[in-house]
């Protein structure tokens, strides 16, 4: 029969109507191990005994912080000082509501300035998307790459396609380095394209008198950025690049005019337009048609969802 093993400190209970200590139940095995209360006040008196870096005597099974190698500290404290999605979030945010403190506080932080969020934007793109001038200046100075795409557009593409401030981001962006020639994949549309669409005469202006770019400059479907103004029914944009040099008689890569292009999209005010400007308005495309919109790679497709 196995002897009783009973845990230092603890007294057995006798039964006052017997004479000796009750045997325990035949299939019980019971193992002598150093006893410690179910409340850790223990732990006070021990620290108070040996003071605080005391290591408990049954630490040594689980294994503890002192005993790790320094390597491992070190990477536990890094990752304890990991950005979290919390930082990746109020990183956005601030972007977004141009907070340029908690911009700097993040990116000490350590957060990475080039991810993307859940939508695929980076905080550089939302800063330009939301016309924060001082936080894309911020932005890049704190080192955001100019050539970082967001949805296959270039950040100088998002610039242009700005109602407001439109020159001065494109004169940030070139300054830290952006390269005005880049186009968009897979429609080879350049800045000029995009600020033609959905941008504004000052931008228009500035990209071809200041920024010097092609302004017969064609994509793949071989418009013109009068012809992507023409399709986007933008008359103001259309007048701008006129007066700077565009050509009125320029046609696409299927024949397509910028009468047939405005006529694509029922642009009225843009037809109009044409039509005092002398061109004619019986005119087709090479495919016999008066409508040029039958490609899916319409030149100003992408642009318009920008705002």
């Amino acid at each position: 029969m196995l002897s009783v093993l009973y845990p230092a400190g603890v007294e057995p209970v006798v039964d006052p109507l017997q004479d000796s200590v009750p045997e325990p139940p035949s299939n019980t095995v019971t193992f002598d191990r150093p006893y410690r209360p179910s409340t850790r006040l223990s732990d006070i008196d021990e620290e108070k005994e040996h003071g605080p870096n005391h290591v408990p005597d049954d630490a040594s099974s689980c294994g503890s912080w002192q005993d790790l190698p320094e390597s491992e500290k070190k990477r536990k404290n890094e990752e304890a000082m990991l950005p979290s999605r919390k930082d990746y979030d109020d990183f956005y945010r601030a972007a977004a509501s141009g907070k340029l403190d908690v911009l700097n506080r993040k990116l000490d932080l350590g957060v990475d300035i080039e991810r993307e969020s859940n939508q695929g934007f980076t905080a550089l793109v939302i800063a330009i998307s939301e016309v924060h001038v001082d936080a894309v200046r911020l932005l890049l100075d704190r080192g955001a790459d100019v050539h970082h795409r967001v949805h296959e557009l270039p950040p100088l593409a998002h610039a242009a396609s700005r109602t407001h401030h439109g020159p001065e981001l494109l004169q940030l962006l070139i300054d830290h380095g952006a390269i005005l020639t880049t186009t968009s994949r897979p429609d080879q549309r350049n800045v000029l394209h995009c600020a033609a669409a959905v941008g504004t005469p000052d931008t228009v202006e500035f990209l071809v008198t200041k920024g010097g770019m092609d302004i017969e400059k064609k994509c793949r479907r071989g418009c013109t950025p009068l012809l992507v103004a023409a399709r986007a029914g933008n008359v103001d944009n259309a007048k701008v690049l006129l007066k700077l040099g565009a050509k009125l008689d320029a046609v696409s890569i299927n024949g397509g005019s910028a009468l047939i292009w405005s006529s694509s999209w029922g642009n009225v005010d843009a037809i109009k337009y044409w039509l005092e400007l002398g061109l004619d308005i019986n005119a087709r495309d090479n495919n016999g048609h008066s409508k040029s919109c039958d490609s899916p790679y319409c030149p100003t497709s992408h642009f318009t969802d920008l705002n």
